[in-house]
């Protein structure tokens, strides 16, 4: 059924859906569809799921994903803390009877302050990153655009000017064309 040379739907090489994308395209072979169209209806389909899943991805699940990072990096900061501090402790221990040196105290504050400074940026930089929940669904669908055109760009083999190598849309446009003639 696959004429002119080109190889089998671009789209059966997607990860996770390319075997059902495969069972479909067997499916409408049989049912007697040119393989053009079933090529469309796949995309279709595929570009529909793409965007609930993108959509879902950004509205409901951005947000606690940043906050599980905003809490992690203050954990990390605890823990980069304790272990830069420990020197310090050990120092001031040996030094029981006089006190130690004005420079273990600047050291002592300068990595609570970079600690605190640590911290501070996490929760200032990461928490806008969740506002994508926000964007209007015109956003999500010109994600969508970039993301089918820098794949159908990259889909021969990561070197397009390579001869005989066809694009998605070359080759959907090469097979609408053969079929009507």
């Amino acid at each position: 059924m696959i004429s002119q040379g080109l190889a089998a739907n671009p789209l059966t090489e997607l990860p996770i859906v390319g075997g059902l994308v495969s069972l479909l395209d067997g499916l409408l072979a049989d049912l007697g569809f040119p393989l053009w169209f079933a090529e469309a209806v796949e995309f279709i389909l595929l570009a529909v799921l793409l965007y609930f899943t993108l959509d879902l991805t950004l509205r409901k699940l951005v947000r606690p994903v940043v906050a599980m990072l905003v809490r992690a990096t203050a954990a990390l900061a605890e823990v980069i803390l304790v272990a830069l501090l420990l020197p310090e402790f050990a120092l001031a221990k040996a030094m029981n009877k006089h006190a130690p040196p004005a420079a273990v105290y600047v050291y002592g504050d300068l990595v609570v302050r970079l600690t605190d400074t640590l911290k501070s940026i996490s929760r200032r930089i990461l928490p806008p990153i969740a506002e994508v929940r926000r964007l209007p669904k015109l956003a999500v669908v010109v994600i969508l655009v970039m993301l089918f055109a820098v794949w159908n760009q990259n889909q021969c083999s990561g070197n397009p000017s390579a001869a005989g190598c066809v694009s998605p849309v070359e080759q959907w446009i090469i097979l609408v064309k053969s079929s009507s003639s």
